[in-house]
């Protein structure tokens, strides 16, 4: 490559409309990973000459998310030699078995480099290949990270890890990610419900790529969908089995949770199973009067508390939390036909439908990006507080997610 832009950067221009796949490499050995499906403008860094750390900072494509982590670790003398051993959450040992792979890459500083693609988060233990002369366990490693090897064994170190600082829209695609990673049936329908209906706005907003989808949505749906996470409540737990005379009492809720178990006035606390969600508690002797209440926590949220009176029987199978029934309202005399012309709540911009695009037209007028005509104000109050503002954006979306029937 030899065409340079006014920054000092180097450029080169496709003609096609299609995405493309890009290898960078020195010509002399070193080169990066496959970077796939890349579309657009992109642009792609090699951190101090480090082609296997080389990624993307910008564009379409090749999702950043998927980011390699790369390590500096800063050797105790210029001519120490070490190895390093690392895992993953998910058990992997992307250097081999202990000790690892010896290191070799180093930097025009004369610090070692080591790479590990597909993960934003490694362990690991660096040390001169013995059992004695390593670091302890180094966790929670991110891309940036610095080990500062201090003491000639390998047995003392610095950890150094860079500020992530994540734009707006790189914070709504982290939230994204962390709702599709969620099971819907962990929490209750009412909740999931909201966050599902923002989640329509930010899938749409992350689609057309940072840079392109309009920065004040961006925000105001992040916002959206952090308040949308907050709120979300756990399903209740249920009961498998609870049998009078017995101190036995079995329950499933949702996996890895605090449990919170009262029966016969004393409560009992345990965690259920990370697979199963099962738990178990022995309290005192149940009895026909007792009334066991179970209260679920995980990770801040809580659920609902469930109530079963023994008075009902023994439970020897799981029997699921029941929804009290919904009260029949008194019906009321029917209005005779107006002869007003209907207004269509919620129809923001007028195509005669109420869609997703209602409420962003909303939002982009609460950010004074397009301003909305007196008739869309009237429409898009669907609060009924005489006022059109993000809280208008998200009944429509509660009202397109089946949270609410009608405005």
């Amino acid at each position: 490559m030899t065409e340079k832009n006014s920054d000092g950067y180097y450029v080169m221009e496709f003609d096609t409309t299609d995405t493309y796949n890009v290898v960078l490499n020195n010509g002399s050995g070193s080169q990066s990973r496959d970077f796939k499906n890349l579309n657009g403008d992109t642009y792609l860094v090699v951190p101090s000459g480090n082609y296997v750390a080389a990624k993307v900072m910008g564009g379409i494509g090749d999702d950043p998310s998927e980011k390699s982590v790369t390590l500096t670790i800063k050797p105790y003398s210029p001519s120490a030699s070490y190895h390093i051993y690392v895992w993953t959450d998910d058990k992997s040992e992307p250097a081999g078995g202990w000790p690892g792979m010896k290191l070799t890459e180093k930097d025009a500083d004369g610090n070692y480099i080591y790479t590990v693609s597909g993960y934003d988060k490694i362990s690991a233990i660096v040390g001169t290949g013995s059992d004695s002369k390593r670091t302890s366990d180094i966790t929670g490693i991110i891309d940036g990270s610095c080990i500062e090897i201090t003491n000639e064994d390998c047995t003392t170190f610095k950890l150094t890890k860079p500020e992530i600082v994540l734009s707006k829209f790189q914070t709504l695609k982290k939230e994204a990610r962390e709702v599709l990673a969620m099971t819907s049936s962990d929490y209750t329908a009412s909740s999931w419900k909201n966050v599902s209906a923002v989640m329509t706005t930010a899938n749409a907003l992350i689609a057309q790529g940072e840079g392109v989808a309009d920065e004040a949505l961006v925000e105001s749906t992040l916002e959206s969908l952090i308040n949308a996470k907050s709120k979300l409540v756990l399903a209740n737990a249920g009961l498998s089995y609870a049998v009078k005379g017995k101190t036995t009492i079995v329950g499933v809720a949702v996996q890895d949770a605090d449990i919170t178990v009262t029966a016969n006035g004393k409560s009992y606390t345990t965690h259920s199973d990370e697979i199963t969600g099962k738990f178990t508690v022995e309290a005192t002797a149940l009895t026909a009067s007792s009334v066991i209440k179970i209260d679920v926590e995980r990770k801040g949220l809580s659920s609902g508390t469930y109530s079963y009176n023994m008075s009902n029987g023994d439970i020897t199978s799981y029997i699921p939390p029941t929804t009290p029934p919904t009260e029949t309202q008194p019906t009321t005399p029917s209005e005779p036909p107006s002869t007003e012309p209907s207004i269509v709540y919620g129809d923001v911009d007028l195509d005669g439908m109420v869609t997703v695009m209602d409420a962003t037209a909303i939002q982009r007028d609460n950010a004074k990006l397009e301003m909305l005509t007196d008739e869309q104000k009237l429409r898009a109050d669907v609060d009924g507080d005489t006022k059109v503002t993000v809280l208008d954006a998200t009944r429509i979306q509660m009202f397109l997610a089946g949270i609410i029937p009608e405005f």
